[in-house]
């Protein structure tokens, strides 16, 4: 004859036979029982889209319960503690109801005020719901449907994390409208049990370590103990077993409408259990998240109203976030069992022999195990980096868009990685003095060939705007995945795996990642971030999707059959809140702005790039129609990959152990290469504001000077590509450490000195030269003509000017032309007639006649350069050539010793009238 299963519920109608206090205790449950099965029904209606919780959940969580305890146990509970398990299976959720009297007053309230403002920055369905809710108060239209639903959102996220506390206020006739229904029948039982079962309800919310610390390990009533830790710890586990299939209401959720995506992702949950199998030996749960399965019933039902494109994108984040449901429930049920083992002597008297059963707990992903379900892969912080980066890495905070600047040398790092290895395939002979001049002028354009492609995109149906950026470098590997990129803090030197292959690479090539921290500023603006990378190291691309700590900081990582070349893929969505809007508005321009605002977020992209990535090591581009060039190619060093210019003065070479150099074409700047720093330096002529120091292509906020040995030759750039990050800059990558910036002021100071030898070296041949020699004859006779003559006509400048250009050079035989000469005529001409005038000038003539040198100063070169480039009327009526004039004026009136507060200029009319430039000059 077959046994009858043992229930706690005819296990405590057993005892109440011949039990008058547990028969006592039979009568209050049964009559709390029909209370909660009447009411709890209810909590549909309040929450439509969530799992249900009503009697049936209850049930299940015995049931539960009675399979961890086995047949054996259950005979041995008492009847105080079997009445406690029953009692708060039914208890437990009872907090989610609450009412609309309960509504109202709550909606004023300063803290449900202050939780609406925080929902309404979110990009989930609570934050839609939020600035739907803000959008209706403010009488700006929502329609009423929209507001209903909005609201029913924001209630629910705002009761359901509270539904444990509030179980004693929902069943408190004192402080309920709901007490009358739901109150405990106290005739019979003492205060301090019904204060035991409001806490053990509410324990299925705390943390383990507050059933421990918060709960006796027994009591009693009457002749029986009873054991509250033990109870709550059982109803905590029955909890979370109840994952069965069909967990939600039809009903609810098509009188609310729809599951939204959030929503979606527990119901399949829910659906994609497979196996279910609990008792005291174990719990053994398979679930097989499908995507098949996943999009057919949402394209037929939850998301048939979308369009494609966006249905994809929410298709791929339910997937996904299906799996991550699963890894949580599997964490916490782990960590349940785990707790439950570690503090058996803590939670279970020793003569009730329960024992936690052992878990088993397989996640499948369209049938196969992925590493992403083996264990809940997370972020882990390197801890030894945390006061540094609190330190340091507030900075961030000012710039909305900053991980723009950290993709992009996240980028980089891997891009060079590769180029490395490329070259190395190439049979390149990498040396202690090979520089990136070197590389570029062997294989032309290969920094080119490893460009970074950044894309942008905003969506008015969404208020999204949609980033990727996209680069060739060796792609992030499963292994390489989970030891490195889940850690955050692990820098490039400190990753095995790399050290040897990073030690043979020239210093200037090596990986600038030194915090490994610059990933993560992507959480400002979203919770989660998707790359789609291919590794030369493994046959098939992979899909990673990190979740920010906000989402619990989880990582999901699969295979893709998606062809993919070598690279990596970095993408995320975030929402242009208002707050967001309003700075990129600022940035911009705020009509261009909200006339195009996807303009104006590749703008303030834009802007980034410029400010921030000025000379990376390969090209950047952005929507294809914008790039930074290569650091070998870029305006401030460009000149030293060109072999015809390496070393070069005028005809003549200079070799130099230290350095290498290389004249621009006008010879107003000149580019040094430190061979034994790896450092680059660009002076000029002219001194450029602004901050002027890179480290590894990106701009920092430093500004360093040319060295004290010169004070005409100014330094416009620098970039540092020695040395690990750490050892030159802050953790947000921002400033230069105190050590480095002394030491780049010695090596600026030497570079500063070299440069201007090289310059005394150029100027020594350029007068060497015969040409050079007559030409600056016949300057210094047509200033003597000019000076003398006073009233000369402008066309007699230009006349004799052409005639000087057409006796040297001839026309039009412009490759004939000596490069130097040619390209700083017009300055040495102007240089030249000054310094003869200021000569001849008596300073006691004043200043009229200091105005009048000018003013022939000042149609002379307009007139030449308007001649020279073939160009006519005002073309040189710019910002640029009275600069020019504006810098001369400063220098020889300095030579002549007069003090004056500013220079201004009135426009020249090139007509028939030939009016002067007149130089104000104040003394």
């Amino acid at each position: 004859m077959k046994t009858r299963r043992i229930t706690l519920e005819t296990h405590l109608h057993k005892i109440a036979e011949y039990d008058e206090t547990v028969k006592n205790l039979e009568s209050v449950f049964n009559i709390q029982k029909q209370k909660v099965i009447r009411y709890i029904g209810s909590v549909v209606t309040s929450f439509p889209t969530y799992s249900t919780h009503d009697a049936v959940h209850s049930m299940n969580i015995i049931s539960a319960i009675e399979k961890i305890l086995g047949q054996k146990t259950i005979k041995k509970m008492s009847g105080i503690d079997t009445f406690l398990i029953l009692m708060c299976a039914y208890m437990h959720d009872t907090g989610m109801l609450y009412s609309d009297e309960e509504v109202k007053q709550l909606w004023e309230t300063e803290g449900f005020q202050d939780f609406l403002t925080s929902a309404r920055k979110r990009e989930d369905e609570v934050g839609r719901a939020a600035r739907k809710i803000d959008k209706a108060e403010k009488g700006e239209g929502c329609s009423v449907l929209e507001v209903r639903r909005s609201v029913a959102v924001i209630l629910m996220e705002y009761f359901r994390p509270r539904h444990g506390q509030r179980i004693k206020h929902v069943t408190d006739a004192r402080t309920s409208e709901f007490g009358s229904l739901l109150s405990i029948d106290d005739s019979f039982l003492p205060d301090r049990i019904i204060h035991n079962i409001y806490r053990i309800s509410m324990a299925h919310n705390w943390s383990f370590e507050d059933i421990l610390k918060e709960m006796p390990l027994a009591d009693s009533f009457g002749v029986e103990e009873f054991h509250p830790r033990m109870v709550a710890y059982l109803i905590r586990m029955g909890d979370l077993c109840d994952m069965d299939n069909n967990r939600f209401n039809g009903v609810g959720i098509k009188v609310f409408g729809n599951l939204g995506e959030e929503n979606l992702a527990h119901y399949f949950k829910h659906k994609s259990v497979e196996t279910l199998h609990i008792s005291s030996d174990g719990i053994v749960v398979v679930a097989n998240v499908c995507y098949d399965m996943i999009q057919r019933e949402c394209e037929e039902n939850w998301l048939k109203h979308m369009e494609k494109a966006e249905r994809d994108s929410a298709l791929k984040n339910i997937f996904q976030n299906t799996v991550k449901e699963h890894i949580n429930w599997k964490s916490w049920l782990e960590q349940e069992v785990t707790a439950g083992k570690m503090h058996s002597m803590e939670l279970f008297p020793e003569k009730k022999f329960i024992s936690v059963p052992e878990l088993k707990y397989k996640i499948l992903i369209d049938g196969e195990e992925s590493e992403s379900t083996h264990k809940n892969l997370k972020f882990l912080f390197s801890s030894e980096k945390a006061f540094k980066l609190i330190e340091d890495i507030s900075i961030y905070q000012n710039n909305k868009l900053i991980f723009v600047r950290e993709l992009i040398q996240n980028a980089l790092d891997a891009t060079k990685m590769q180029l490395y290895r490329t070259l190395s395939a190439y049979g390149f002979q990498f040396n202690e003095k090979t520089s990136p001049f070197d590389v570029e002028r062997a294989y032309p354009n290969i920094f080119e060939e490893h460009a970074i492609m950044i894309h942008t995109d905003y969506s008015r149906e969404t208020g999204k705007v949609y980033f990727s950026i996209r680069d060739k470098g060796i792609g992030i590997s499963m292994d390489e995945f989970k030891r490195n990129i889940l850690t955050t803090g692990r820098s490039w030197p400190e990753r095995k795996e790399y050290q040897d292959e990073i030690k043979r690479m020239p210093e200037w090539l090596r990986p600038t990642g030194a915090f490994g921290i610059g990933l993560h500023t992507v959480f400002s603006v979203t919770d989660s971030l998707t790359i789609r990378t291919k590794s030369d190291s493994e046959n098939k691309a992979n899909e990673m999707t990190l979740y920010s700590g906000k989402k619990g900081g989880y990582a999901f990582c699969k295979k893709t059959n998606q062809t993919l070349q070598r690279g990596s893929e970095f993408s995320f969505s975030f929402l242009l809140t208002e707050e967001l809007k309003e700075w990129v508005t600022g940035s911009n321009g705020g009509k261009l702005f909200l006339e195009n605002v996807n303009d104006g977020i590749q703008k303030e992209i834009k802007k980034i790039m410029e400010t921030w990535c000025v000379t990376p090591m390969v090209s950047i581009y952005a929507d294809q129609d914008y790039g930074i060039p290569a650091f070998s190619q870029s305006t401030w060093y460009n000149e030293l990959s060109r072999t015809e210019k390496e070393n070069q003065l005028i005809d003549q070479s200079v070799e130099s152990e230290r350095y290498h150099f290389a004249f621009t074409d006008d010879y107003r700047s000149i580019m040094v290469w430190d061979r034994e720093k790896d450092c680059a330096l660009s002076f000029g002529m002219e001194s450029m504001e602004g901050n002027n120091v890179c480290y590894k292509g990106i701009r920092l906020t430093e500004r360093m000077e040319s060295g004290k040995c010169s004070d005409s030759l100014y330094l416009n750039q620098m970039d540092v590509l020695d040395g690990a990050g750490n050892d030159w800059v802050d953790a947000a990558r921002m400033k230069l450490s105190l050590a480095a910036r002394r030491k780049l002021e010695s090596v600026v100071e030497e570079a500063t000195a070299f440069a201007k030898r090289i310059y005394v070296f150029m100027l020594d041949e350029f007068y060497q030269d015969n040409d050079i020699r007559n030409l600056t004859n016949d300057i210094d006779a047509m200033a003597n003509r000019i000076y003398q003559k006073k009233e000369i006509s402008l066309k007699e400048i230009w006349t004799e000017g052409c005639e000087l250009k057409k006796k040297y050079w001839g026309v039009p035989e412009w490759w004939n032309h000596k490069m130097l000469t040619r390209k700083i005529l017009p300055y040495f001409l102007i240089v030249k007639m000054l310094d003869k005038s200021i000569k001849l000038w008596d300073p006691e003539s004043g200043m009229e006649e200091v105005q009048h040198i000018f003013c022939l100063a000042d149609q002379l070169i307009k007139r030449w350069k308007m001649d020279w480039n073939g160009m006519h009327g005002e073309s040189f009526q710019q910002s640029y050539f009275d600069q020019q004039m504006r810098t001369l004026l400063w220098h020889f009136l300095q030579i002549a010793g007069i003090g004056f507060s500013y220079v201004a200029f009135e426009k020249v009319n090139f007509d028939d009238n030939e009016k002067n430039t007149l130089f104000i000059i104040k003394i």
